[in-house]
């Protein structure tokens, strides 16, 4: 086949979405059905640019909700992990879909051939850092659920932005291999905006992009919810009287606060459901991705590549949808609610009418961690009147009579919890 036939066939392999530069030139003679039809270009366009508009509302709206925690005081530091994957998902999905819709539509690259170079080197570092990101959200809960009372003092800000950094610095790492691919003679295909990539740089490329971080996180989160269901094991009475060493205590406390560890509990289901969204969703496109160079291009039929990226496209939409289940995210929409009424109060999200408890009552005032503003902390009416001493045994408090409720927590090795 002459290389005007196979630029052509080549031509019908651009749209796959954050890995659209693959081009293999084969033997293969084309045939009509090799083409998309203009029915199949139509839903192509149309369902990309609902996608589209989908996607940049969500991470919107979801932005604007981490914004307003600041003034409402729900803001937590881990929180800018999630802003962090908001921004490169949503900036993934600008520079990726109207693009592509438009090249599905003209059948040519509109920009210049630097822009070209830019948009691929671009859209394979945001799809890792968005991967990535979810690496670094599911250690920090990791971290949290070993030790959950020093959390608030142990990991501050910096350490957050260390998380950030990191995943940063991987995602960047994962554009290395098509860089290094576009310095080869004749790599970049201008007239459909598409990169001439060989195995080992097509097999280092998912590598870094999905298949590393895509595992890791999926571990994260397996390992977070381990660690929480073996923590609820322990008995208050058992754990603190008979165990003494610093992880076996934060076990302890864990369980005696045990409300907030529902609303933690929550959140790591929420983040395990982001991540299997991301994993499942572009799981068949990178199947044929790396399958792809061992095949020559002969098992790739265009209109099934096509769909496999479009499905994986939509993991930026579907994923997005399961941060508004969170629990953080949900305080402060309830925040929002009562300070729209005139008398906002930092109050958890959390319902537990359905507790087996005659009586619930939620602390409203916001909890101090050695300075540091934490989310409130719910307590059962029989808690209400303890306290716990530095040995880890209950003592009775009296009831105040009239005035706020006032209740101290000693506790070893974090200062004090005011209520």
């Amino acid at each position: 086949m002459q290389r005007s036939q196979s630029a052509r066939f080549s031509h019908t392999l651009r749209g796959s979405g954050p890995l659209t530069w693959i081009v293999f030139y084969t033997n293969k003679t084309e045939d009509d059905h090799f083409m998309m039809n203009r029915s199949t270009r139509i839903g192509v366009v149309a369902y990309g640019s609902l996608l589209t508009v989908i996607t940049a509302l969500l991470h919107l709206i979801l932005l604007g909700l981490l914004i307003a925690s600041i003034r409402l005081r729900t803001w937590k530091a881990s929180h800018w992990l999630i802003v962090q994957w908001s921004i490169s998902t949503l900036s993934l999905g600008l520079a990726t879909f109207p693009l592509t819709v438009t090249i599905e539509s003209t059948e040519k690259w509109p920009l210049s051939d630097y822009a070209c170079r830019g948009w691929l080197i671009a859209k394979v570092s945001l799809q890792a850092i968005s991967m990535w990101t979810l690496v670094a959200i599911t250690v920090d809960k990791c971290v949290y659920a070993v030790q959950p009372l020093s959390y608030p003092k142990r990991i501050t800000g910096w350490k957050i932005g260390i998380l950030s950094f990191t995943s940063l610095f991987f995602g960047v790492l994962g554009a290395v291999p098509t860089m290094l691919n576009m310095g080869l003679e004749e790599s970049v295909l201008v007239e459909v905006c598409a990169l001439r990539m060989t195995k080992v740089h097509a097999l280092a490329t998912a590598g870094l992009v999905y298949i590393i971080p895509g595992v890791g996180s999926l571990l994260g989160c397996v390992s977070a919810v381990c660690l929480f269901t073996r923590a609820r094991r322990y008995p208050p009475e058992q754990c603190c009287h008979h165990r003494s060493s610093p992880c076996d205590k934060d076990r302890c406390w864990l369980d005696v606060l045990s409300n907030e560890l529902r609303l933690v509990r929550h959140s790591v289901c929420v983040i395990a459901s982001v991540c299997a969204v991301y994993v499942l969703l572009w799981s068949p496109f990178y199947i044929f991705y790396v399958w792809i160079p061992f095949c020559e291009g002969h098992c790739l039929n265009p209109i099934a590549w096509c769909t496999m990226r479009w499905i994986g496209h939509s993991a930026a939409a579907v994923a997005t949808g399961f941060w508004f289940m969170d629990s953080s995210v949900r305080q402060t929409i309830s925040a929002l609610k009562s300070s729209s009424k005139g008398h906002y109060a930092a109050t958890a999200s959390e319902d537990y009418s359905e507790i087996d408890q005659p009586f619930v009552a939620k602390i409203r005032s916001t909890v101090t961690l050695s300075g540091r503003q934490s989310s409130p902390l719910l307590f059962s009416s029989a808690a209400a009147h303890q306290s716990i001493s530095s040995d880890g045994s209950w003592r009775n408090t009296p009831p105040k009579q009239n005035g706020p409720s006032n209740i101290r927590l000693g506790i070893s090795g974090l200062g004090d919890v005011k209520f």
